[in-house]
C-alpha cells in the first residue's frame, strides 16, 4: 500500500525590503519587514498601507517615516510551515 503525502499547513507572510535613505542612525541600511510590521510600525496611515499593499513583486514606493526617506519594495513571500511534518 502507498504512502499518502500529508498534507502540510502553511503561513504565508508578504514581504517588504524597506531601504533607508540618510537616516540619522540607519544610515543608508536596508531591512525586510513582513506586512504586519509595516503596517504597524512603519505606514503613518492606511493610504500609505494601502499602496505598499497593494505593489506587485520589484514594484516600489518612496515613503517618509518621521521626517526619514525610504524605499519600500515588495519582495518574495516567505511560507513557513506549521503542524505535523
Amino acid at each position: 500500500m502507498g504512502r499518502r503525502k500529508q498534507q502540510e499547513d502553511i503561513i504565508i507572510l508578504r514581504t517588504f525590503h524597506v531601504q533607508w535613505i540618510n537616516h540619522p542612525v540607519y544610515g543608508c541600511k536596508s531591512q525586510y519587514v513582513a506586512e504586519d510590521v509595516l503596517f504597524e510600525d512603519m505606514t503613518t496611515d492606511l493610504q500609505s498601507f494601502g499602496v505598499a499593499d497593494e505593489l506587485d513583486y520589484d514594484d516600489a514606493m518612496v515613503h517618509f517615516i518621521d521626517g526619514n526617506m525610504c524605499v519600500i519594495t515588495r519582495d518574495r513571500d516567505l511560507r513557513l510551515p506549521i503542524g505535523r511534518f
